[in-house]
């Protein structure tokens, strides 16, 4: 007899010792002898004490509970009358809808996460009255070390074609002599910021600003008075010039100090040349009357690495008490 043959009747033997053992404790091996006929119950428990015929019966009429037995055991005790619908259970895990935690180290946002806690809104809809910050526009600080960057700034100065191209669609009588003014300072402007031998922040805004007051302010000066005027179509003209210069100041990075009238002339008397008018009220001594042409700067990096700024000198007039009276 080989060894698997060995094991196989050990492990029969085994089996039949369980089976067995399993059927002789089985209430079908007791007393199943049904009860006299015409006796009384009382009769039956004097003669056969407890172990009734009837209650042996009984007995054996009771559904099985295969999950008493020793020799098996299916984990669930089928004997039981199941629910068709049981009540619900309140679990205690995260639905499926619940949004993660934040993903942050501050222990206050974590201690306030609740599992009941809805997804947060934006701050600008929770608020409706704020809305997405707008990015703002780059600021430009001219910065030339060499001879590429002064290339740039000079592409970046001479650049009038919106000027050019509003001009030269217009059929008016004015526009030609606007047109002219614009080309002459655009050629000027393109010999003058010519590459020197030094080439730094400073000589070019010298270069150019040289340039700007020269011929920009003397087309500056010729339009302004048209956004005075009483006609709306003249005016509107005036006003789309003066916009384009405004988007060109900006492209350069020619920013507008934005003196007011009715400021004190000593505050801008670094920065703006005034024309002087007469008055009674000595309340109104010094004090900017009208502003022809606005202060305007530039910044730029000198040679240490700072941001400074390069002035262009406006034009106001300013009253002055007592003065040709």
């Amino acid at each position: 007899m080989n060894p698997f043959q060995m094991l196989f009747q050990r492990g029969r033997q085994k089996l039949e010792k369980i089976i067995s053992r399993a059927e002789s404790k089985s209430p079908q091996n007791e007393v199943t002898t049904a009860p006299p006929k015409n006796i009384s119950p009382q009769e039956l428990k004097q003669r056969y004490g407890d172990n009734s015929p009837t209650e042996i019966l009984s007995h054996r009429n009771k559904p099985k509970n295969y999950n008493s037995s020793p020799l098996f055991d299916f984990g669930e005790d089928f004997s039981k009358q199941k629910v068709e619908n049981p009540p619900p259970t309140i679990s205690t895990k995260t639905p499926y809808w619940q949004p993660a935690p934040p993903k942050t180290n501050s222990l206050e946002s974590v201690a306030n996460y609740g599992i009941n806690q809805q997804p947060r809104k934006p701050r600008y809809i929770q608020n409706q009255t704020n809305y997405p910050p707008v990015a703002p526009k780059k600021d430009v600080i001219i910065k030339i070390t060499g001879l590429l960057e002064w290339k740039q700034f000079q592409l970046t100065v001479t650049d009038l074609h919106e000027l050019i191209n509003f001009f030269e669609s217009r059929k008016d009588s004015q526009s030609p002599q606007f047109l002219n003014s614009i080309k002459n300072y655009k050629n000027i402007l393109d010999k003058k910021l010519s590459a020197p031998a030094e080439r730094s922040a400073t000589v070019f805004l010298e270069r150019a600003v040289e340039v700007i007051q020269q011929r920009f302010y003397t087309f500056l000066r010729g339009y302004a008075p048209g956004l005075k005027g009483q006609g709306k179509e003249s005016r509107s003209y005036y006003v789309e010039i003066d916009r384009l210069v405004k988007k060109y100041f900006e492209n350069i990075g020619l920013k507008s100090a934005d003196a007011k009238a009715g400021d004190n002339y000593r505050n801008w008397r670094e920065h703006m040349d005034a024309n002087f008018i007469p008055t009674w009220r000595q309340d109104l001594d010094n004090r900017i009357s009208e502003i022809s042409i606005q202060p305007y700067y530039f910044r730029y990096y000198d040679e240490n690495g700072n941001v400074e700024k390069f002035w262009i000198d406006g034009e106001c007039t300013v009253y002055r008490f007592g003065e040709g009276n």
